[in-house]
């Protein structure tokens, strides 16, 4: 069985300079986006991240503050009753009015009994909004990685990586 001949490199067509920036760009993006990630878990990053929120204040990822949402009470009523009857239409109200928010409520209620025995319910309702999406922080830091990351599968790439190795 003759002997398959050796696989030679092929010459790289572009030159050395272009595959340097090629790969330097890919290691300082992934630097970058280390060092951003790791910021933001730290939390110095969000003054940056945010800054464009005081001109803009409409922007999707500039409604992460606490949104304060009024409490009910739904006053005195029979039994006969639940805490989703007054609570959910007031929640749902809501909802309408903040669509980059998602609202849940969390309920309580108080009763009296009378002399007569007849118990009467108060209904409690308090309000919790949670931002929808995810910021512009996590966004950069998810581009910048994806960036590096392909710079260097490119250069990996340009100096045959993906060629199989000879036995």
């Amino acid at each position: 069985m003759p002997r398959r001949p050796r696989q030679t490199r092929k010459p790289d067509p572009l030159p050395d300079w272009v595959t340097k920036v090629v790969q330097w760009l890919g290691i300082a993006t992934t630097l970058v986006g280390a060092v951003t990630a790791l910021l933001l878990a730290v939390g110095k990053f969000g003054d940056t991240v945010y800054a464009p929120c005081k001109p803009f204040p409409s922007l999707p990822w500039c409604s992460t503050a606490a949104l304060a949402l009024a409490p009910f009470d739904s006053g005195t009523t029979d039994g006969g009753h639940n805490q989703g009857e007054f609570c959910e239409p007031r929640a749902a109200a809501y909802r309408s009015e903040h669509p980059n928010y998602t609202i849940t409520w969390r309920g309580s209620e108080t009763n009296h009994k009378d002399t007569w025995g007849h118990v009467t319910y108060n209904y409690h309702c308090e309000f919790i909004a949670t931002p929808n999406g995810r910021s512009l922080g996590l966004w950069l830091t998810i581009a910048g990685f994806a960036i590096g990351l392909l710079a260097l599968l490119f250069f990996w790439w340009r100096r045959g990586g993906f060629e199989p190795s000879p036995a």
